[in-house]
């Protein structure tokens, strides 16, 4: 397994993905009782658009504290429309693939 990134205060990196506002708003409400850093970017270009990709107008990047960690992804991958944790490295384009 790679090592995952780390910010200056400990917390161990989770995501940083495209995805549509409301998916952005139900992961902030998923994550909310973690010891978590949860940050919420609008794009200025709007991805997607069509039937089998919806518009990803949200940017969300995901540091978690590390006593939360197991728990958290446990959250994030037992819901199935939250996309891939780790799907890209922190200050890297978001993945936009499939959207």
């Amino acid at each position: 397994m790679t090592e995952r990134p780390v910010s200056d205060n400990g917390y161990l990196w989770v995501m940083y993905a495209a995805m549509p506002l409301p998916e952005a708003r139900r992961i902030e409400q998923l994550v909310a009782d973690f010891r978590c850093e949860f940050s919420l970017s609008h794009l200025a270009e709007v991805k997607g658009g069509s039937a089998d990709s919806p518009l990803a107008d949200a940017i969300v990047e995901l540091w978690v504290h590390p006593e939360d960690d197991a728990r958290l992804l446990a959250r994030l991958r037992a819901d199935p429309c939250v996309p891939a944790c780790s799907s890209a490295e922190p200050d890297a384009a978001p993945d936009t693939a499939g959207i």
